[in-house]
């Protein structure tokens, strides 16, 4: 079985990888949110865990969320028209 690494603290190589990764969306959503020609976008997450550690540091899937509202809900205008969709994972545990 697969450790939860959720159910702990994140590593220093953890937070690091996550704050690069928040970066790197923050940066591109805007390219992609701003392209007349593309109306839906499609963001999969597939590795997103629970969304964050035992610390409430956010994961993958939150860090997400979070970049998508922008600062001061800049990127929610309703009014655009632009459509972005969410998809994360899912983990079950199935009884045998």
């Amino acid at each position: 079985m697969a450790k939860d690494i959720n159910k702990s603290s994140f590593d220093y190589a953890t937070k690091i990888k996550l704050e690069i990764f928040r970066e790197s969306f923050k940066e591109w959503l805007p390219v992609f949110i701003h392209n007349p020609y593309v109306e839906k976008r499609f963001i999969y997450d597939f590795f997103a865990g629970s969304g964050m550690d035992s610390d409430m540091n956010y994961g993958s899937p939150l860090i997400l969320l979070d970049e998508a509202k922008g600062q001061d809900l800049v990127h929610c205008s309703k009014s655009d028209g632009k459509n972005i969709i969410f998809a994360f994972n899912e983990k079950r545990k199935v009884k045998n």
